[in-house]
């Protein structure tokens, strides 16, 4: 093989993990009872049926967080202090988002609801680059209404990190690597 090609192929490579890396952020694993984790199915978003509820609807923050842990056993369960003070702590300079969507987050520390279109998300495995993380992600996730009622200020929703916690780290596999190249196909 030629210099060039190897260079081109190690540039598509790049790229493909790029790419990966921008789906990742804004894909997660959720936990379904019965397994550890799964993908988050099409189906699923399309039904807007999460954790075995239907997140069309309102639901009290504290229900919220008890169906959470229990679908997502940690050894440190998600806390309501925790989250109302992960949102109070936001720092929009570092962190900006709308004022609209701040505010439907606020709904969650004012009234302690999660608004319609809200869940918590459990990461538990990030690719990177070069090595694959064992990670304790909780994020509040907030999905726009469909597009006949969506409002421009939202855009497709937002995902706050509630916590973020690193387990582990190893080496990439090649596996892991051809995985994301796929999905990012």
């Amino acid at each position: 093989m030629s210099k060039t090609v190897i260079i081109i192929e190690g540039l598509i490579i790049i790229v493909a993990m790029v790419i990966f890396l921008i789906w990742s952020s804004h894909h997660c694993l959720l936990c379904k009872p019965g397994s550890s984790s799964y993908n988050l199915e099409q189906s699923d978003v399309n039904n807007l049926w999460l954790y075995g509820r239907d997140i069309t609807k309102e639901i009290s923050l504290s229900r919220a967080i008890e169906d959470f842990n229990k679908k997502c056993p940690d050894k440190n369960p998600l806390t309501q202090q925790e989250v109302i003070a992960a949102i109070r702590n936001w720092n929009r300079k570092e962190d900006p988002v709308s004022d609209t969507v701040y505010a439907i987050y606020n709904r969650v520390v004012e009234q302690q609801v999660l608004p319609k279109g809200m869940y918590f998300s459990n990461i538990t495995k990030y690719i990177g680059l070069d090595y694959t993380y064992e990670v304790g992600w909780k994020d509040l996730v907030f999905r726009s209404p469909p597009e006949d009622q969506s409002d421009p200020d939202i855009g497709l929703g937002y995902t706050y990190r509630i916590r973020a916690r690193y387990i582990s780290s190893r080496p990439i596999t090649n596996e892991e690597r051809l995985e994301a190249m796929q999905l990012s196909q």
